[in-house]
């Protein structure tokens, strides 16, 4: 993962991530690794990036990140519910897998998630239009196809307005 210019760091911290897995559960926890975690702001065209290194001491000395997630590619950002063996999990979920995090505590984990949905809310905003906020998280904006507007019906026999089913029961 090549460096691109000089990105400003929106924020940045220690997470523990999973490594490629589908579910939280389905990970060995040796499996899961500490690593530093920046969010760069690349300068324009390019893209504001997640990336990852092994330590801090690897980001400050610019050596090369153990991965990256593009913004664009995020489809939603969320806490993870239940019991783990880390607790403070939130999960990022990219078009190419999901990134299982867990911070240091709640507050941080809360941070981290408000941080990135509000990044990723921003990208849609100017891109494509606002995301949605569910319960379970923010959703991307689907692309939507054009159609034509619902035809004119009448409305079904058993709804009447209020005067008429007046003037029927007199």
């Amino acid at each position: 993962m090549a460096s691109e210019g000089n990105p400003t760091s929106i924020k940045e911290g220690y997470l523990i991530k999973s490594p490629p897995i589908k579910e939280a559960r389905s990970a060995s926890v040796k499996a899961w690794k500490r690593r530093y975690f920046v969010v760069c702001e690349a300068p324009p065209p390019a893209d504001t990036i997640i990336r990852y290194y092994k330590d801090q001491q690897a980001y400050e000395a610019k050596m090369e990140a153990k991965g990256e997630v593009r913004l664009a590619s995020i489809v939603a950002v969320e806490p993870v519910q239940g019991r783990y063996r880390y607790s403070h999990l939130f999960v990022i979920k990219s078009m190419s897998r999901n990134f299982f995090l867990s911070a240091p505590g709640k507050e941080e984990m809360q941070r981290w998630i408000h941080t990135l949905r509000e990044l990723v809310r921003e990208h849609y905003t100017q891109s494509q239009g606002a995301p949605t906020m569910t319960p379970q998280g923010m959703r991307m904006p689907q692309p939507t196809t054009p159609t034509a507007p619902p035809a004119q019906s009448a409305p079904p026999a058993s709804v009447t307005s209020p005067p008429a089913a007046a003037a029927a029961a007199a």
